[in-house]
C-alpha cells in the first residue's frame, strides 16, 4: 500500500504523518524534509532528515534546497541524491517507508527518483507527502495503480488519521 497526502501549503500533511507515526508500532525508515533558516541560508533552506536520525544537525550535508527571498527554489542535486538515497537504503527493510515530501526539487535527480520508484515497487508500505503541483515525475507517481492519494482539505485530521490507520494497519 502506497499512500500519499497532498494539499495546499500548511494544510497539515506532515503533522498528520507525525500523528500517525506516534501511534504506529512497526519499524519505520525514510525521510522528512524541513524548511528552516540557518546560518547557511540567506532566506530559508530545505533540509532532508533521515527518519532514523531526526535530531541530526541542519548542515550543508543535508541541505537539499534553497528558498530565495523571491520564493524561487534552488536544488542542491548532489546533496539530494546522496542524502535521499541513503535515507531510502536499508540494511533491514522497515515495515513502513516515509517520504515526506516529494516535490519539484527531484526534477534533475535521476538516481533519487529511481530509488523512490524502487521503494514504491517493493512490498513495503509507503506513506508520504506529494506536492500538489504538476510534473512528469509527480504525475507518474500519482497515476500508479498502487498509489492512493488523499487530499488534506475539507476533512478533519482525525478522519484522515483514522483512514491512514485503516490502510496501514496500526
Amino acid at each position: 500500500m502506497n499512500i500519499f497526502l497532498t494539499g495546499e501549503i500548511n494544510a497539515g500533511k506532515s503533522r498528520l504523518i507525525d500523528a500517525f507515526l506516534k501511534e504506529y508500532s512497526g519499524s519505520v525508515g525514510g525521510y522528512k524534509t524541513v524548511r528552516e533558516k540557518t546560518s547557511l541560508d540567506e532566506f530559508f533552506g530545505i533540509y532532508l532528515l533521515d527518519i532514523r536520525d531526526l535530531d541530526a544537525p541542519l548542515t550543508i550535508d543535508n541541505r537539499v534546497g534553497t528558498c530565495f527571498p523571491d520564493r524561487t527554489l534552488g536544488c542542491h542535486s548532489d546533496v539530494l541524491e546522496k542524502a535521499g538515497i541513503y535515507a531510502l537504503t536499508f540494511d533491514v527493510v522497515p515495515s513502513l517507508i516515509v517520504m515526506d515530501e516529494i516535490g519539484v526539487l527531484e526534477k534533475n535527480c535521476t538516481a533519487f527518483k529511481n530509488k523512490i520508484s524502487e521503494c514504491l515497487d517493493s512490498d513495503t508500505n509507503v506513506l508520504g507527502v506529494i506536492k500538489k503541483k504538476r510534473s512528469r515525475f509527480l504525475d507518474t507517481i500519482s497515476a500508479r495503480p498502487d498509489v492512493t492519494t488523499l487530499e488534506v482539505a475539507g476533512i478533519s485530521r482525525e478522519q484522515l488519521l483514522h483512514t491512514l490507520k485503516c490502510y496501514l494497519s496500526v
